[in-house]
């Protein structure tokens, strides 16, 4: 499975669950994002 959608924020990926016969959809952070230590 590839990505599907991208923004500022991170990228989307088709995936799917094979137990359950579902796709879904995994969105993983850009990176900028992923580590803020200094947010609240």
């Amino acid at each position: 499975m590839g990505p599907i959608a991208q923004s500022g924020t991170g990228i989307v990926y088709h995936a799917q669950d094979r137990s359950l016969e579902r796709d879904f959809g995994i969105k993983l952070a850009a990176p900028g994002l992923a580590f803020q230590p200094d947010s609240t």
